[in-house]
């Protein structure tokens, strides 16, 4: 009996065809596969330690949730989730959109150098205003 061609696993396959097993008897071909399978979750495992992978479990509604966040945040949920887990692990906030905050930032520096330099009431004006309306924006999204 012969191992079937069509094979889910390719390095398998290559593993089996390299100890020259696979014409041989079924046993033989169990054996090797058990090998594999081993050597396999063995280096799986390690592989694991290394990176140390963490996999937890949500309900539907928890996951709906944080998908909803991570589309707010504008990143994957798998990042969402590590920047949430860091954040919290540092005890800093995790800021949404945090381009949009630095751009009201920037606005009301630019509004604050305007009214040292010249105090010309008329740019300072609108630059607080642009800061303003940019920071409900930002708000209303978060």
């Amino acid at each position: 009996m012969y191992m079937k061609a069509h094979s889910k696993s390719k390095a398998l396959q290559q593993y089996l065809n390299e100890l020259g097993i696979l014409s041989g008897p079924p046993d033989a071909i169990k054996a090797a596969k058990k090998v594999y399978r081993l050597r396999y979750k063995r280096e799986w495992a390690k592989s694991c330690l290394r990176n140390r992978n963490i996999r937890p479990c949500f309900t539907s509604s928890e996951y709906d949730g944080i998908v909803t966040r991570a589309t707010l945040y504008g990143v994957t949920v798998t990042t969402y989730v590590r920047n949430l887990v860091i954040s919290a692990q540092e005890g800093a906030d995790l800021i949404p959109n945090k381009d949009q905050l630095l751009n009201v930032l920037q606005a009301v520096s630019m509004a604050l150098i305007a009214y040292k330099k010249d105090s010309n009431s008329i740019e300072v004006e609108a630059l607080v205003w642009q800061a303003e309306t940019m920071l409900l924006q930002y708000l209303s999204i978060t």
